[in-house]
């Protein structure tokens, strides 16, 4: 009777647990929610990256319009809602931004997954919160520089 209670549980535990993927279907999941929930955005590509023990998904995509806000919330949405389900712990969250125009200058978003994850999967945390201590914006200061700097929107 012992074994037979036993073996319930693991075959209710096995069938109710939530599906893990590999990144390359979790590339494909972010772009499927990602052109589900268009909102005048056209996707480019979606790449992944490992660093060491980190990997990172990238998200490029082109927008024209002054309002990078709404483009940014969907990015980062679709990128957080499609990790969960991810094998591998996926670090940090990358959102290009580029424009129609060749000769302007891309925008570089990153965010960690975690903190992604808590505001647009577990709502932990207000979009306030999400915006002045998650989401930084990577400015080019030149081809090898970087620096960081948080996001004030106007919402």
């Amino acid at each position: 009777m012992k074994i037979f209670i036993i073996t319930q549980f693991l075959i209710s535990v096995v069938l109710c647990s939530t599906p893990k993927y590999n990144i390359e279907k979790i590339e494909y999941m972010i772009s499927e929610n990602l052109i589900k929930n268009n909102y005048k955005i056209k996707l480019l590509s979606v790449d992944s990256f490992t660093d060491k023990n980190k990997i990172s998904i990238q998200l490029n995509v082109q927008y024209e319009g002054a309002d990078y806000s709404r483009v940014i919330i969907e990015g980062f949405k679709s990128m957080a809602k499609s990790s969960i389900y991810s094998k591998n712990k996926i670090s940090d969250f990358i959102l290009i931004i580029h424009s129609n125009n060749f000769n302007s200058t891309p925008r570089f978003f990153s965010a960690s997954s975690d903190c992604s994850v808590n505001y647009f999967t577990e709502n932990k945390i207000i979009q306030e919160k999400w915006f002045s201590e998650c989401l930084f914006d990577k400015l080019i200061l030149s081809d090898k520089e970087l620096i960081y700097k948080n996001i004030n929107f106007e919402r």
